[in-house]
């Protein structure tokens, strides 16, 4: 009798142990995609208030935000920023996961993803997602076409290399 009921307890531990590290595999994937759009919301948080600037300041010219290393805008750079390289195959090479780089010769931002169970990139490496900055420079308070553009409203975006979708079902 005894080792039934041990046998018993052992598969319901067992059981409940797979359960929950299924559900914690999710939630760490779920924290990875969460900590990675952070980081770019800063940096976009930061490039508005560059572009803010040169507004202010007059400037028309916005080309050299495009080829700086978004990072250096910061007061500080994520603690999983490892600097700038010259290459994707630089990046790759590295064994490092959940990291940040700048890619000075494409001036691309790229993360290198740990988990990727729900991650789809296009047909790429299934562990890189790679942004690049985008400036345009928008006609504003113009009513028609005829009408003078009468100043100009700047905007800059983080678009990706390659596009990706990261559903991630909580339901699991």
């Amino acid at each position: 009798m005894r080792w039934l009921e041990m046998a018993v307890a052992l598969a319901i531990i067992a059981t409940l142990y797979g359960v929950l590290s299924s559900k914690l595999e999710v939630l760490g994937e779920s924290a990875e995609r969460a900590a990675m759009q952070g980081v770019l919301g800063q940096l976009k948080q930061q490039l508005n208030m560059k572009i803010a600037k040169r507004y202010i300041q007059g400037s028309r010219d916005l080309t050299p935000l495009a080829t700086e290393n978004p990072f250096t805008w910061l007061a500080a750079p994520p603690e999983n920023y490892r600097g700038e390289l010259d290459s994707l195959t630089a990046i790759l090479d590295r064994s490092e996961v959940e990291v940040w780089f700048f890619n000075s010769q494409s001036h691309e931002l790229v993360y290198k993803v740990n988990r990727h169970q729900f991650l789809k990139i296009g047909d790429e490496n299934q562990q890189i997602l790679r942004f690049v900055l985008n400036l345009n420079q928008l006609t504003a308070d113009k009513q028609s076409k005829a009408e003078a553009v009468t100043s100009m409203t700047y905007q800059g975006v983080f678009n990706t290399v390659v596009p990706f979708t990261w559903q991630i079902d909580t339901a699991l």
